[in-house]
């Protein structure tokens, strides 16, 4: 998916209603494989701030908006992890 606007505009071109749901589900199920194509470009940049630019982890943490924890585990490809405070989803089931 090289430019995902020009792809979406393409998808509602589509004449008809049927062809424009086709075409956005199957953006929708591309969004994976791009999705991880951003984040390890991401994660190379951040890396690179580091290795290369000479930066702390602190001055690459405030450079791009995050703690300089969260810019280590970037640039090392860990993915963030469950939000606090989202309760759990509730299932119907008695315990």
């Amino acid at each position: 998916m090289d430019n995902p606007a020009a792809e979406r505009d393409a998808a509602l071109a589509k004449p008809t209603k049927a062809e424009q749901a086709i075409a956005l589900g199957e953006l929708l199920n591309a969004m994976p494989g791009f999705v991880a194509h951003l984040k390890t470009l991401r994660q190379g940049v951040v890396k690179s701030m580091h290795d290369e630019d000479g930066m702390s982890w602190e001055e690459v943490g405030q450079a791009i908006g995050q703690h300089r924890n969260r810019a280590q585990q970037i640039a090392k490809g860990v993915t963030g992890g469950k939000k606090k405070g989202a309760p759990p989803a509730e299932t119907g089931e008695t315990p």
